[in-house]
């Protein structure tokens, strides 16, 4: 990329690979399959071990680009309370990776993992650096 111009400043992560629910009209439910189980596993082995921060900073660094420049991030997946508060318990090294990271957002079926919600919020509150830090949950 090599493009000073041109900077990454919002991400969507892909932090969970599973649901709490199983509606039958939804077509998650009917790919509860050894394929998503099998990436929830690793998307949790990535997010507790460190390597799903190191691999996303990899990325950033091949397109040249810095992880203080990113402001925004947003937790996406089938329902990313699942997988929250492994985010929650290493929201040191997040805020280290990402200095300047005021803004993050994410949909939830709100069907449970009200904790994990309010966990990441006091944890956010007690670890941003920045003044205002903006929260989107859906």
């Amino acid at each position: 990329m090599n493009n000073r111009d041109t900077y990454i400043q919002a991400l969507s992560i892909i932090s969970s690979c599973g649901c709490n629910l199983d509606c039958s009209y939804c077509r998650i439910a009917q790919s509860r399959h050894a394929k998503s189980a099998e990436m929830q596993k690793a998307t949790i082995q990535a997010l507790q071990d460190g390597t799903f921060l190191a691999n996303v900073n990899k990325v950033l660094n091949r397109l040249d680009q810095s992880t203080a420049q990113i402001q925004n991030m947003a937790f996406w997946g089938q329902e990313p309370t699942l997988t929250l508060h492994y985010i929650t318990e290493h929201l040191d090294e997040w805020f280290e990776y990402f200095p300047n990271w005021d803004e993050v957002m994410f949909s939830t079926n709100t069907v449970g993992f009200m904790d994990r919600i309010y966990d990441f919020i006091v944890g956010v509150d007690s670890k941003c650096k920045v003044p205002v830090f903006n929260m989107n949950i859906q």
